[in-house]
């Protein structure tokens, strides 16, 4: 009986125990609930109930502008703000009710709809959805205002900025879309749609809830021509208009050979190189093959690849994100060439799976928005379909307007849309159901019906070219139109080449329009062209191709390819091609033309094959290395400081301005900068110098600036012309190490003053041996900061921002108000004073000596004429 007595109590002990223990805890985690007014920052009250504070919450919603409900300091519920994302995200789409991906990283923020069921519901780039409201961060409006994206509307033309990060206090993406809708003044306003603007947050949050426009600023919805023209078009440009664009707008003169990217952009920082060169050809050449828009292939080009300079377009031929592989071998070795990607993407992805109506998914074939279109499923980018009509519109001005409503447009929007297969609309080819912002271009207008252009859809081989839909089911007409064109049948004999397959190639082109074709493979033989000039159509017309016998192909003497870090470099790559006439050539090897079979690259030209040993570079991983460095300089000994700057790739301004700095404090050299107009500062000559030993004094580095010569002065302004900056000055910076040219082994920070204001944006550029290279560059609000390994010439240029950027001025680590002692300086002085001080000497006695020889001849000559007259005097006298 004791025993069970003593049992019991420790069992009660226990319970008791665990319910203090519990009482604690719950004590020491208890949630703080707070409600307050966002526009005013007025508290109403703090609680520790959930329910009190969603009671105190819905009691005084009213009353306030903004009330918001926190819950440890977290927001929990709003009347009005944004949902932050956070990088890429899943979502569920309550327009098509199925799951969906939205990439925070190029939008940062949605209006905030509502929160339910522990999610968060949201608008943005026309979509509405709901996420798990923990991945979130729900911000009140007042406290986003000033970073959230806006539109503005400058001299007529209608811009969009967009801000990717939170931490950013200026918007890094600004897009010029052309020219504003009617009835929006030069300002800025607020859209999530793209259609409807407004200028209060809050009435247009309320519009986004009743899913109303009545407090838009204009009444009608804008649509923009280029986000609404359907893939499904041509163009009216010629492929030597691309290629004009390329190399004349873009200066872009040459294919890629290596790849670099110490500007952090993500793209070549040899600007003047890139993938797209002299691509003009197969843009054309599949606009007509399978009825895709060569500008709007190109647009999309430009964009995924980052002007065909990124890695993907030089290691994997790819100018694109989306899969687009005839086989597996292409699937994981990239394209044979950009030609080959450029066919693929618009044959496999759009003409056979995007636009694809049999599609579970499918939302049109325009470049649309996040709810319709091409870029609704694309990649996840809310403003992809905006920046891809950016790039159209650039193109577009600069080319001369030929693409601008050039067709008649139909906007369509519906829960179920017949598409017929006569005017009379009796019978149909398909329907669609809940489509939104569809656009179909008008070839006719009928009495009850358009007659609109279809999708080129390859899949299962259904394609309809033409089909009817209601006038009724047409929301809104936008374009032009140009109906009656007069086409022609052109024809292309490859005669024995093949391009994307075929040995020929047959289309109709309108009227005016200078047909294409891309050069054709033919094995053993180079292209040189075809039979006779290819003209603009006025006629049915067929060209046969021309070739030349390649008999030979070799490695030029003095050629190496290097591979370092799985990428190739092709820089000191060069072919010598022996032709069937005995005439020999050197081209450059593009990475079209090689593949890697284990330590060796296989070089292909004409279907020539020669093999060739690679030269392989590795660099360590340093990932620990800097951050042991970062987190205490001294865990690294001044050698290992070395070593890991020798082997490091990736620096950034921070890294070198710590490490420079470092050294600096342990070193006994001296560094100068002379006196200029720039007011140059530097970091980096303590750890990016190459030192020399054997001197019998300090190392003593300098840094001298001038101006550039006229003549390359005046040819960085002409090739700069077009980079969308405007030329501000160039300068020529150069280094010595004890009289010597220094040896730059790893990046500098130059920072040089500047005239501009806070609103203006700055890039610099380096000039050596026709490569034009793009600098890492930061700005203050009077200087710019940019990183480089080289010397020599800089451009500095700067265009006008839409925004302001108030960053404080800072100097870099050496400047020429804190020079060292300079030894040298003091030594050259020194032997200067030493030889002016024997050379007056020697003068001095060399005139001495003159001076006493003419003297002693003047006394000789004074006895002379004495003796002379004591002569004459005796002569007289006798």
């Amino acid at each position: 009986m004791y025993q069970k007595r003593t049992v019991l109590f420790i069992v009660l002990s226990l319970i008791l125990a665990s319910l203090f223990v519990k009482n604690i805890n719950c004590e020491e985690t208890a949630d703080i609930y707070l409600v307050y007014d966002a526009s005013t920052n007025k508290t109403i009250g703090e609680y520790q109930s959930e329910y009190e504070a969603y009671l105190a919450y819905d009691q005084n919603a009213d009353q306030y502008d903004n009330l918001v409900l926190c819950r440890n300091l977290a927001v929990e519920e709003m009347e009005y703000g944004y949902v932050v994302l956070k990088g890429k995200q899943e979502y569920r789409s309550t327009i098509y009710n199925i799951n969906r991906t939205i990439d925070g990283g190029n939008g940062l923020e949605a209006v905030y709809l509502k929160s339910r069921l522990g999610s968060a519901y949201f608008t943005i780039s026309g979509e509405t959805g709901y996420l798990d409201k923990t991945l979130v961060e729900l911000v009140p409006y007042e406290k986003l205002s000033s970073s959230a994206s806006y539109y503005m509307v400058q001299e007529g033309m209608l811009y969009h900025l967009i801000n990717t990060a939170v931490s950013t206090p200026y918007h890094d993406c600004q897009l010029l879309l052309g020219k504003a809708p009617q009835g929006l003044a030069d300002g800025d306003y607020l859209s999530y749609d793209g259609h409807y603007f407004y200028q209060d947050f809050y009435l247009m949050s309320d519009d986004y809830r009743k899913n109303s426009h009545q407090n838009a600023i204009n009444s009608e919805p804008y649509y923009n021509y280029y986000q609404y023209l359907p893939f499904a078009s041509s163009s009216n440009y010629s492929a030597q208009d691309i290629n004009s664009f390329i190399e004349d707008t873009l200066n872009i003169d040459r294919r890629m050979d290596s790849y670099r990217d110490a500007s952090k952009d993500g793209a070549n920082d040899v600007v003047n190189v890139s993938e797209l060169y002299d691509m003009g050809d197969c843009f054309k050449t599949v606009e007509q093959a399978d009825g895709n828009n060569a500008l709007m292939l190109f647009a999309t080009a430009i964009v995924d690849s980052s002007y065909g300079k990124n890695l993907n377009a030089f290691k994997n031929h790819s100018l694109y994100q989306g899969i687009a592989y005839d086989d597996e071998n292409e699937r994981s070795n990239g394209y044979q060439s950009v030609a080959d990607s450029i066919a693929n993407f618009s044959h496999y992805y759009v003409s056979t799976t995007f636009d694809n109506y049999l599609k579970p998914g499918y939302s049109g074939t325009n470049f649309g928005n996040l709810v319709s279109g091409f870029s609704s499923g694309y990649n996840g980018d809310p403003y992809y379909g905006e920046k891809l009509v950016a790039q159209y519109y650039e193109f577009d001005s600069r080319m001369g307007f030929r693409d601008l409503n050039k067709e008649k447009i139909a906007i369509v929007s519906a829960d179920r849309l017949i598409v017929y297969s006569n005017p009379e609309c009796s019978d149909y080819h398909y329907s669609l159901k809940n489509i939104h912002d569809f656009g179909f271009i008008v070839l006719e207008e009928e009495e009850k019906a358009y007659k609109v252009k279809l999708t080129q859809s390859l899949n299962f081989g259904i394609s309809y070219p033409e089909g009817y839909i209601l006038k009724s089911d047409v929301d809104y007409l936008i374009g032009e139109g140009h109906q009656g064109d007069k086409q022609y049948a052109i024809t292309f004999d490859y005669d024995g080449g093949l391009v994307n397959g075929e040995g020929n190639c047959s289309y109709l082109i309108r009227e005016g329009q200078l047909p294409s074709s891309s050069v054709p493979n033919k094995e053993g033989y180079e292209f040189i062209g075809f039979d006779k000039e290819v003209e603009i159509a006025t006629c049915d017309a067929a060209y046969q191709a021309k070739y030349l016998k390649i008999d030979e192909i070799r490695l030029s003497s003095d050629s190496i390819i290097v591979i370092e870090d799985d990428i190739i470099d092709l820089s000191r790559a060069f072919l010598e091609v022996v032709d069937e006439n005995m005439a020999t050539r050197t081209i450059p090897i593009n990475s079209d033309m090689v593949s890697i079979d284990n330590d060796e690259a296989v070089i292909s030209y004409c279907g020539l094959y020669i093999k060739t040993p690679l030269v392989i570079r590795e660099n360590a991983d340093t990932e620990e290395m800097m951050a042991s460095f970062l987190e205490d300089p001294s865990s690294l000994s001044v050698n290992e400081v070395y070593d890991l700057i020798s082997k490091r790739k990736d620096f950034s301004f921070q890294d070198i301005r710590l490490m420079d700095d470092y050294l600096y404090q342990l070193s006994d050299d001296n560094y100068h900068i002379y006196d200029n107009e720039y007011d140059i500062s530097v970091s980096g000559l303590a750890s990016s110098i190459a030192k020399t030993d054997d001197n019998i004094f300090k190392n003593c580095i300098y840094l001298r600036t001038r101006e550039p010569r006229w003549l390359d002065d005046e040819l960085i302004r002409y090739i700069l012309d077009d980079y969308f900056f405007d030329y501000q000055f160039a300068i020529d910076i150069s280094l010595y190490c004890n009289y010597e040219k220094a040896e730059v082994i790893a990046p500098l920070i130059y920072s040089v003053k500047v005239a501009g204001g806070k609103d203006y944006q700055y890039a610099v550029y380096h000039f050596e041996k026709g490569r034009i290279e793009k600098c890492y560059t930061q700005w203050s609000n009077g200087y710019v900061h940019f990183m480089s390994d080289k010397t020599g010439i800089f451009a500095i240029m700067a265009r006008k921002s839409l925004q302001e950027y108030d960053f404080a001025d800072s100097y870099e680590n050496i400047n020429a108000y804190n020079n060292g002692f300079d030894n040298h300086r003091f030594i050259r002085h020194v032997l200067a004073f030493s030889a002016l001080y024997f050379t007056l000497l020697l003068n001095f006695v060399f005139y001495y000596q003159m001076v006493r020889k003419e003297e002693k001849q003047w006394k000789d000559c004074r006895k002379s004429l004495q003796a002379v007259d004591i002569v004459q005097e005796e002569r007289l006298k006798s």
